[in-house]
């Protein structure tokens, strides 16, 4: 379960088992973009590309695994390309999460300085944006990613109960009878919020959260995020990159969980198998032990290799 939102404090926060808040930043903290005051801004540490990596406190070792980072650099977009404003950005880590929201031009900059393990850029986004992470590039203290694209969730979705089948847009999740669903209720704490939605994601406009070596030609990105299901409910979507009926797909999920349950933080992993429809209509994952979808994150289809 994740913590509430971090108000950016630059404060060394203890591990935690799924990282950053879906939340929004406090206005005024640092990293939300707020006014903040003017004597905080005038004492605050410079932070650029010379600039030295904090600590916990002065003389203190770096946390064990920590990499220094600098600054990061992007850009939000809406999927025509436009400036979209207020998008929670983060660099986010097991030990810090450093928010920033986009600006008014959808240009994102945030400071940081400090020493992160495990760190990912992300996008936060609530019920209203689609959230990933992806892992940092390792040897790089100043960061700047391309424009990222931010891709908005239904206004509502269906309520996720065991036993029945909940259809967001043209994807329907059967989740099994006697299942255990359990939600982020912190992050998602209204009823609204805890219904299952979903959103179909042009490969072309996934950088630069996407894994491009894996090959994946189909994108869903599925909430509210990180809830599970024991067992891993039935993903059913429609075939859109027209493989032929009967074809065999494997299924990946992208990691944004800082526990690593199911997929490395800030990374993909295969979660089992899907197979089209004998009518080439539909793709639907397999019941077989394995496969299913076991937490609400972004899924990848490709062919079985």
């Amino acid at each position: 379960m994740r913590l509430p939102p971090f108000a950016s404090s630059l404060l060394a926060l203890s591990a935690l088992a799924s990282g950053c808040s879906s939340s929004d930043a406090p206005a005024g903290s640092p990293g939300s973009g707020g006014a903040g005051s003017a004597d905080a801004a005038a004492d605050a540490p410079v932070c650029n590309a010379a600039a030295e990596c904090r600590t916990a406190s002065e003389g203190a070792p770096p946390p064990t695994g920590g990499v220094c980072l600098k600054t990061l650099d992007t850009s939000v977009v809406d999927v025509d390309g436009k400036p979209v404003a207020d998008v929670v950005t983060a660099a986010c880590g097991s030990n810090i999460c450093l928010q920033q929201r986009s600006a008014a031009d959808g240009m994102v900059h945030i400071d940081i300085c400090q020493y992160i393990v495990k760190p990912a850029y992300k996008i936060i986004g609530g019920t209203k944006w689609v959230s990933f992470a992806v892992a940092t590039p390792a040897g790089q203290e100043v960061l700047t990613y391309p424009p990222t694209t931010a891709f908005a969730l239904p206004a509502a979705g269906a309520p996720l109960k065991a036993g029945t089948d909940a259809v967001s847009g043209d994807a329907t999740l059967a989740v099994a009878d006697g299942a255990t669903i359990v939600v982020d209720k912190l992050n998602f704490s209204k009823p609204i919020d805890q219904q299952f939605r979903a959103v179909s994601i042009p490969v072309a406009k996934s950088a630069p959260w996407l894994d491009t070596s894996l090959g994946l030609e189909l994108l869903w990105a599925l909430g509210p995020l990180d809830t599970t299901f024991d067992p891993p409910a039935r993903l059913t979507v429609p075939n859109t990159a027209g493989w032929p009926a009967g074809q065999l797909l494997e299924v990946f999920m992208q990691g944004i969980d800082l526990a690593e349950t199911y997929a490395p933080y800030g990374a993909w992993a295969q979660i089992g198998t899907a197979t089209v429809s004998a009518d080439g209509a539909t793709i639907s994952t397999d019941d077989a032990a394995g496969s299913g979808v076991p937490q609400l994150t972004i899924a990848g289809f490709r062919k079985k290799k």
